[in-house]
């Protein structure tokens, strides 16, 4: 994960347990499960990334050794 990745679950992650700590109402839990969407959406994208990178290196390894045109 990249830095600016790093950052950003940090203070999503801050924010949450601010948001744990307040009296429970529903603006506070649509909050909640709104970061927590946002946060899924942001390890899948991470995921994603990852997996391309993935593909296109045993891509490339293949095409190296000759066992993929």
């Amino acid at each position: 994960m990249n830095q600016s990745g790093q950052t950003n679950q940090k203070i999503l992650s801050q924010f949450q347990d601010v948001l744990k700590a307040l009296p429970e109402t529903s603006t506070t839990t649509n909050n909640q499960r709104i970061l927590e969407k946002e946060q899924r959406l942001n390890e899948l994208k991470i995921r994603n990334k990852l997996k391309k990178e993935a593909i296109e290196k045993w891509a490339f390894y293949l095409k190296r050794n000759g066992l993929l045109q």
